[in-house]
């Protein structure tokens, strides 16, 4: 095996349900990878029992729990069978089991925290705090050079200095750092451009003489389901939980556009014409799973306004079929 673990990689041997929750978690990020097979730690491929039942069993756990697709491949590596579970990042919330997962880049601050820490202060060492709304990353050390990180007007562009060259060369050869001179940025630019941070909250830096501090604000606390996925669809999602100190309050946060992602785009196709029920819509979006069609296709529809039910006073009718919006046709007609 030759990809290394990261955020975006992960390596294990054997398959349970637990890592459902990193599948969501890559999701709701911008993806990444699951070795099924594969020793923990060394990349060493032991293979997995009961191949095919996993080619079967995981992908339908992922579209019967989430209503997302993944890539799930059986490989060959030093002659053991080993899953590759590719997730794609996700243009809408995904959650498990009622809570929405996300993988943050927290590792790559810590590195970044090892690297740069002053060494020449013995008996420190770098600290990571865990709350429920943040986590905060403090190194021994200050910037270098006398102005405090807050001093800078653009934090942006604050110049690269390296207090410990040979280690940020070496981490960055191991590729758990990035190129010089790019981390504050990129930083910035991920918590930006991030659908579900529906609060916009970012990064805050700090630092005096002695230290250095990173804190990196949980996205997801003080909403509830209901509001991150009501939010993602365009539509006013409320208050925050009552406690919740953190959560930017209803007029902070500018209406949400809500996407018209590829699976919406097809369902909205095949209903051009004419209403359609579950059946008639499995035959034409060439759908095996009821579910996966549910899930997927016609819930992120209907709550995104571009779909309607028939019968919406007898929900589970056999009837029961659906229908373009005046929304729903607005968006056809933008497509073509």
């Amino acid at each position: 095996m030759k990809r290394e673990e990261s955020q975006n990689v992960e390596y294990k041997e054997s398959w349970h349900d637990k890592y459902l929750e990193w599948v969501c978690g890559y999701a709701n990020a911008k993806g990444g990878t699951l070795y099924i097979g594969v020793k923990d730690g060394t990349k060493v491929p032991v293979g997995v029992k009961n191949p095919n039942k996993l080619m079967e069993d995981i992908p339908n756990s992922i579209r019967n729990t989430m209503g997302i697709v993944a890539d799930v491949s059986l490989l060959k590596k030093q002659g053991r069978n080993v899953i590759r579970i590719k997730v794609h990042a996700s243009s809408f919330p995904v959650s498990y089991q009622g809570r929405f997962h996300y993988r943050t880049g927290a590792v790559k601050m810590l590195i970044n925290g090892l690297v740069h820490r002053d060494y020449l202060e013995t008996g420190s060492e770098v600290h990571v705090d865990i709350f429920d709304d943040r986590i905060e990353i403090t190194s021994p050390g200050g910037m270098p050079g006398d102005r405090k990180v807050q001093e800078y007007a653009n934090i942006r562009r604050i110049p690269s200095r390296r207090r410990n060259k040979c280690l940020a060369d070496m981490f960055e050869r191991l590729d758990l750092m990035e190129r010089k001179g790019s981390g504050f940025k990129k930083l910035y630019e991920d918590y930006e451009k991030l659908s579900v941070n529906l609060g916009k909250r970012m990064p805050v830096l700090e630092s005096e003489s002695d230290y250095f501090r990173v804190t990196l604000p949980n996205l997801l606390y003080g909403f509830t389901d209901e509001q991150l996925v009501a939010a993602v669809d365009g539509s006013p999602y409320g208050v925050p939980k009552r406690g919740a100190k953190d959560a930017a309050p209803h007029h902070d946060t500018p209406p949400v556009t809500p996407p018209v992602d590829e699976k919406k785009k097809r369902l909205i196709q095949a209903l051009k014409d004419t209403p359609l029920g579950t059946s008639e819509l499995l035959k034409a979006l060439h759908i095996r799973d009821r579910n996966y069609l549910r899930e997927g296709y016609i819930r992120p529809t209907l709550r995104a306004g571009f779909i309607e039910q028939t019968r919406p006073d007898v929900k589970h009718s056999k009837l029961q079929k659906y229908r373009l919006t005046e929304k729903g046709r607005a968006a056809l007609t933008s497509a073509r």
